[in-house]
């Protein structure tokens, strides 16, 4: 059995596999000490990691003689990522190709951060950004000016607004919306058949064909 583990800035995503599928995903906050429990039966760990490094992992792992193999280590041509790329982005990737052989990809994640990846058809990156997400967005604006409140993640993000939280919240979720909408169009325009999969933990919903794609981090780690 192998245990999938995507640790995050916000939260750790954990997942049993046998073969090339995955069971159920349990989403949680980081807890160093629950390891041992999702250790139980392991014979592999495949990890992405961009949050806190998980010592206890690698403390019970090393006792158990339990193999941990980073993301970079699971692709079969390493030099498709560039130096310095996240590791939650290269398995998000991985994921994307195996959804995709043979296309270009562009791979939207949307959590702590937003992300873009731009893929060719033969693994080449083509280049992304990074962005701040929607709880990075609502905190900037509270802690940078000197009356606009903090505002909950959670709520109406309404385009016209007519309360300060609401448009504050909406501000920032349609803010993300059209980012992400303008960067699948340039994606478009620059390599026309190009498959798009949207990912991350903020629900929204986009124009054209994207692929909604929660797990995609994890699939890459098969």
């Amino acid at each position: 059995m192998i245990l999938l583990a995507d640790i995050g800035n916000t939260c750790v995503k954990l997942a049993r596999s046998e073969g090339n599928v995955f069971g159920e995903v349990e989403r949680r906050s980081y807890d160093e000490a629950d390891w041992a429990r999702w250790l139980d039966g392991a014979d592999e760990v495949h990890l992405s990691c961009v949050g806190p490094q998980p010592d206890a992992l690698f403390r019970l792992a090393a006792e158990r003689n339990i193999k941990v193999r980073r993301v970079r280590e699971l692709a079969s041509h390493p030099t498709l990522f560039p130096e310095g790329l996240g590791e939650d982005r290269c398995a998000a990737i991985l994921g994307a190709r195996r959804r995709a052989p043979g296309r270009d990809v562009l791979i939207v994640d949307c959590g702590t951060c937003l992300t873009t990846d731009l893929v060719s058809s033969d693994g080449k990156h083509l280049g992304g950004i990074i962005s701040p997400g929607l709880r990075l967005r609502l905190e900037s604006m509270h802690e940078h000016t000197a009356a606009l409140p903090q505002v909950s993640c959670e709520g109406e993000a309404p385009l016209w607004a007519f309360t300060t939280d609401e448009a504050m919240r909406g501000g920032a979720m349609n803010g993300l919306r059209f980012e992400i909408e303008g960067y699948i169009r340039e994606a478009r325009r620059k390599r026309s058949g190009v498959k798009v999969f949207y990912t991350g933990g903020l629900p929204l919903k986009l124009e054209g064909e994207v692929e909604l794609c929660p797990n995609l981090v994890l699939e890459g780690l098969l």
